[in-house]
């Protein structure tokens, strides 16, 4: 787990909320506080949905951020800036395994309860904290360091600065 700091607060928004950069995320919880505050859980209601639409989700349990973000870049935008917000995404399944393939890991995806990604801002400053977790227990640090590096990846190739 590390946390960075993204202090080219324009840029890094703009990726988060109008480009697609973290679209294939999918969304754990979204807290946004403007003149009220907005809170997302990100848990799909299945019986929303036509049988169509449920086959078209497979086994999701949760929203994905492309499908989220125009709502909440409809909160955030406008002459004032937001309280504060906190998005919590997590990696989808698919790519936590091709993640574990790239990596050479041993483990299955069925083994990653997620890869996380906790971006947080409040008083003008906007952070990004990692996170895993394993459906065991393991002294072994070696998925832990390949996500935080991957993240910076993800950042470096979006031309979001940070720093540690």
């Amino acid at each position: 787990m590390i946390a960075l700091s993204l202090p080219e607060l324009k840029t890094a928004t703009s990726c988060l909320f109008a480009k697609d950069t973290f679209d294939y995320f999918l969304v754990k919880e979204i807290t946004i506080a403007t003149s009220n505050t907005f809170h997302v859980d990100g848990k799909l209601h299945k019986d929303y949905y036509t049988e169509e639409e449920r086959e078209e989700l497979r086994d999701s349990t949760y929203s994905d951020w492309k499908s989220l973000r125009p709502f909440c870049y409809q909160m955030i935008k406008g002459k004032k800036l937001p309280l504060s917000f906190q998005i919590v995404l997590q990696l989808s399944s698919d790519n936590v395994e091709k993640f574990l393939d790239r990596h050479h890991f041993a483990c299955r995806a069925s083994d990653v309860s997620g890869l996380y990604l906790h971006f947080r801002y409040k008083n003008g400053e906007l952070s990004v904290i990692t996170g895993t977790s394993l459906n065991f227990f393991t002294l072994e640090k070696t998925i832990d360091t390949a996500w935080d590096e991957m993240v910076e990846k993800i950042l470096k190739l979006a031309g979001i600065l940070y720093t540690k």
